[in-house]
């Protein structure tokens, strides 16, 4: 007779994984051919348990059971099932599992059986429990869906964005990101980034979902200089290069008969914003010349500011200031009568000569510096003989 196998299957849970063999605790199937060599078998009896095996399907934690009963060769070796099909007959005897969730290695299945014989004349079937022991199952994979994600932070603090790359090489397709907040990001914000996958289509494409949320912390932002520490001897150098080319520049209108004697930079002024909110400029750094200049009424020995605004800083501690903004006192004198930053020499046979400036620093700071302290911190590092 051609023999046919079906195997009926109870999956507690599924997922696509190794198959391995179970083992049975009372005892392997008994190999059929030791069977027929023992001729006080009782051939009126069938142990299903000769006819079972089973395997298990999935991962560790993850498994299920499947069941294999041979009915082909129990109606091979039965005369009563000889008028049964297969399918008929495993409507019959029929292997069940009771136990709840799904299996890891190690763990002890109670296998059950549902009868349905009475219409089986001469036939006389036992049909134990069977205790078998779950082995073999793979550990399942894990899949963190933020291994295929590139998070980075640009712009100026406090007003940074993140941008949120997605990376290939995925085992998972159409995995879509969103983040918490995405704009007016500062340095040490946290955001909250999500992934849109759950633990089920984790596990049906064969892995365990580590999570599905991520904290990130915003770094890397370039920000506004808060303090003198800050500033390095680079950018300072690029100021006053600048500031002497501006102050340079101002004087250009000077008569024939006015010379410049001497330029020494004092130090600087530094104003850090008290709101570090604020809608206008978050610091300043007043570079200080002392120039000296020499004119037919008198020498002259005065302080010149150039200002620079918005000094920022990066990650790298490396500064950077916009040269092309830069700010100049502004002063006149008319007959005499000066305003503003400005001052007259000594009138000499009815001739003055003015310049744009203080004659000393203290007057500088009075009438530039000190109507700040308001909004802004104030420091300096200015060298005075």
């Amino acid at each position: 007779m051609k023999r046919k196998m079906i195997a009926a299957t109870v999956a507690v849970f599924f997922i696509v994984g190794a198959v391995a063999g179970c083992s049975n605790n009372s005892g392997s199937r008994r190999d059929k051919d030791d069977e027929e060599e023992e001729e006080e078998e009782d051939e009126s009896v069938l142990d299903v348990e000769d006819y079972f095996s089973c395997s298990f399907d999935g991962y560790d934690g993850y498994g299920s059971i499947v069941f294999d009963v041979d009915y082909a060769s129990m109606i091979d070796d039965f005369e009563a099932l000889e008028s049964m099909t297969e399918g008929r007959l495993a409507q019959k005897i029929t292997p069940v599992y009771d136990g709840e969730g799904t299996l890891s290695n190690g763990d002890i299945v109670t296998v059950s059986w549902v009868l349905d014989v009475d219409s089986i004349d001469d036939l006389e079937i036992e049909a134990d429990d069977i205790e078998v022991t779950v082995s073999g199952l793979e550990e399942i994979p894990e899949f963190d869906p933020f291994d295929y994600l590139e998070v980075t932070f640009e712009g100026q603090d406090p007003n940074g964005y993140a941008n949120l790359q997605t990376l290939e090489g995925s085992p998972i397709d159409g995995i879509n990101y969103t983040a918490s907040s995405t704009s007016y990001l500062s340095n040490g914000d946290v955001i909250t980034v999500t992934a849109s996958i759950d633990e089920q289509t984790c596990l049906d494409n064969g892995y365990i979902l580590v999570t599905n949320e991520k904290e990130y912390t915003v770094e890397g932002l370039t920000e506004y200089v808060t303090s003198m520490d800050q500033l390095t001897d680079e950018v300072i150098s690029e100021m006053q290069d600048e500031a002497l080319d501006e102050y340079m520049a101002a004087i250009t209108s000077w008569e024939n008969v006015e010379e410049l004697e001497s330029t020494e930079f004092v130090g600087y002024y530094f104003l850090s914003a008290k709101d570090s909110d604020t809608w206008y400029d978050h610091n300043y750094v007043y570079i200080i010349i002392n120039a000296e200049a020499d004119n037919p009424c008198e020498y002259v020995d005065y302080y010149y500011w150039v200002r620079f605004s918005n000094v920022t800083v990066d990650a790298d501690g490396n500064c950077s200031v916009d040269l092309n903004y830069t700010t100049l006192p502004y002063g006149s004198c008319w007959f005499g009568d000066c305003s503003g930053a400005a001052f007259t020499t000594e009138e000499v046979d009815g001739q003055y000569y003015w310049y744009v400036g203080y004659r000393e620093l203290d007057d500088l700071y009075s009438n530039d510096i000190q109507p700040n302290l308001a909004d802004y911190n104030v420091y300096d590092n200015i060298e005075e003989d």
